[in-house]
């Protein structure tokens, strides 16, 4: 596995982390717009992070759980 896949999840990681901190920070002011956009970035970088690591192996998922004819 190179470590180039590594450091793109980790700092994919990072940077939801930090945009949630944003977001939890600017539901509590009340500022309601922004949070919902930032929650939507959140939502869309979690599922490119899931690609990435099914693509190249990082979860281990069991092919055989649909049996082929």
């Amino acid at each position: 596995m190179p470590d180039g896949i590594i450091v793109q999840v980790i700092s994919i990681l990072i940077l939801m982390m930090i945009l949630a901190v944003i977001s939890i920070d600017l539901t509590f002011k009340n500022i309601l717009k922004p949070a919902i956009i930032l929650n939507i970035i959140v939502g869309l970088l979690f599922i490119l992070l899931l690609g990435i690591m099914f693509s190249n192996g990082l979860i281990p998922y069991n092919d055989n759980l649909i049996p082929k004819k």
